[in-house]
């Protein structure tokens, strides 16, 4: 994932390009209140981008099996997850979901989050105290938490103090700069340089917009792969109604080539984001399409991303609607997903 949960996108940044009825023009990550463009859900003026040329590999839709046939395990036999370890996180979620996350299987936190009204010092304490590890923001924002970052871009001193946390696993890039997040790499570059400096041995994320890079291919992508020690994206291809899984494993292998061999991340959809009643898309033949996904389905995207290069998974959980709606978005299926998901991954099985 600006409410916090910056602008799900997170249209995914694998993959994009909408169904055969997508409109000609459409956001590529939800915009949340707070950032250019935002109106408290949905764009408030023309979407970011144009529709590119649909993928050849968008359709038809195909499945593939889940590969670890392993059973769900209860959370507390998930051995904790050191750095190195298969990072199986969540997107910016507050301290009062941390038992619920656990519970999931999750491991890791992918950003901090204000949503309890926690200091970043109190969350750290409190995912400590759960057992969790965590990337944290490494530039200043608006306002506390999931926001939009300062212009021009600079270094957290806050989260500088937090490089030798033993359950911090880098610090983040802002959201989505090659799509809502509108940001140079050039910008990118300059913060991430700033933050080497800072705290020269805590690896660095950014999180791309699937569907831009998708769009712009190399030469629109592989600057801002400049400016991070590993790379992320996101693409939801249910939630988005384009349902076109196998442009996971296409952008994830192009991350990998591009990036000169860089570890892979990708946010998957974890649940229902209900963007279907934006106004960009409400009432149209897409929204008809867009939905959360099934627990075969989450599966489905965790392989074939993995078969593209990706080392290391996010879920998306909340539920965006017209502004924000609340934290989880899931259902039973869903959770029972993430928990299976979650438990093969930690004991090292893709």
């Amino acid at each position: 994932m600006q409410h916090p949960r910056f602008i799900l996108a997170l249209a995914m940044t694998f993959g994009l390009l909408f169904a055969l009825l997508a409109p000609a023009e459409y956001p590529g990550h939800l915009i949340k209140p707070g950032w250019p463009g935002g109106s408290g859900g949905g764009p408030s003026g023309p979407p970011v981008q144009k529709n590119a040329t649909r993928n050849a590999t968008d359709s038809p839709q195909h499945f593939w099996p889940w590969s670890p046939t392993s059973q769900p395990v209860p959370p507390t036999a998930i051995p904790p997850t050191a750095k190195g370890k298969v990072v199986c996180a969540v997107y910016y979620q507050p301290s009062y979901n941390f038992a619920m996350l656990k519970a999931r299987g999750i491991n890791a936190l992918m950003g901090f989050d204000h949503g309890a009204n926690n200091s970043m010092d109190a969350w750290c304490a409190l995912a400590q105290q759960a057992g969790l590890k965590y990337y944290l923001q490494c530039f200043q924002t608006t306002s506390p938490g999931a926001a939009p970052p300062v212009l021009p871009l600079v270094v957290d001193p806050v989260a500088m103090a937090h490089q030798n946390d033993a359950n911090l696993l880098g610090y983040l890039m802002p959201d989505e700069p090659n799509g809502v997040g509108n940001l140079t790499a050039a910008q990118c570059q300059a913060l991430y340089q700033a933050v080497k400096v800072a705290a020269p041995k805590v690896p660095v994320v950014i999180n791309l917009d699937g569907g831009h890079i998708m769009q712009f291919g190399q030469a629109g992508t592989a600057p801002y792969l400049a400016a991070c020690d590993i790379a992320c994206f996101d693409h939801y291809p249910e939630n988005y109604g384009s349902q076109d899984i196998p442009n996971l494993k296409v952008i994830a292998t192009d991350l990998k080539t591009w990036s000169g061999g860089k570890p892979v991340i990708e946010i998957f959809e974890a649940g229902d984001m209900n963007i279907k009643i934006q106004g960009w898309c409400a009432g149209t033949p897409l929204a008809a399409k867009m939905r959360g996904p099934t627990g075969g389905e989450m599966r489905s995207q965790v392989t074939t991303a993995h078969a593209g290069g990706v080392s290391g998974i996010c879920w998306f959980q909340d539920r965006i609607g017209i502004g924000f709606e609340n934290y989880d978005g899931t259902n039973a299926d869903e959770q029972a997903a993430m928990l299976s998901i979650d438990s093969a991954l930690q004991f090292g099985k893709w």
